[in-house]
């Protein structure tokens, strides 16, 4: 996989600017299961957050149904490839805890769905890191290797280059 971005550099800012009851631990999780952390109210831990096009699907979601298996744990090669590139740079950085909305807000829970989305705001500024997939138009096709197609050229830009000679 290319590595697209210095993590040395990353790691080095984060060291740095994080406070001491803020600092990322390392993490050790294997590809495989992952078990999710569900922090206390008041508890002050490192995280990074996600952000992301869902694309045309995102099947991949925290349901009323899958909760219960999701604390458990969720298997790393179970996910689509931008959360897998998510949870691959996180660790990459030496953080442990990824926030992803698809999986940290139940979605066919109406009153879970409108109270974590107006933390949102929060969940994002108070993130150590927030992993922007800008170039990825959805949730399948990750980020970290994604190549975007060329432009095309207008058309009219097209007839002045062949009528040039």
């Amino acid at each position: 996989m290319p590595n697209l971005m210095d993590t040395i550099i990353v790691k080095r800012w984060i060291r740095n600017t994080a406070t001491p009851r803020c600092r990322p631990e390392s993490s050790n999780v294997q590809e495989g299961n992952m078990k999710p952390y569900v922090p206390g109210e008041e508890e002050v831990f490192g995280y990074g957050a996600l952000s992301y096009c869902w694309g045309y699907c995102q099947n991949f979601t925290t349901t009323k149904a899958s909760l219960p298996n999701y604390i458990l744990s969720i298997d790393f090669n179970a996910l689509p490839r931008t959360l897998k590139d998510a949870v691959t740079t996180t660790r990459n950085l030496g953080l442990r805890y990824l926030w992803v909305d698809a999986l940290c807000i139940v979605q066919d829970d109406r009153e879970d769905k409108d109270a974590e989305i107006t933390r949102m705001g929060n969940v994002y500024q108070n993130a150590i890191i927030t992993i922007v997939a800008a170039n990825s138009p959805g949730v399948e096709c990750g980020f970290l290797d994604y190549k975007p197609l060329p432009k095309p050229v207008p058309s009219i830009f097209r007839s002045c280059l062949t009528t040039r000679s």
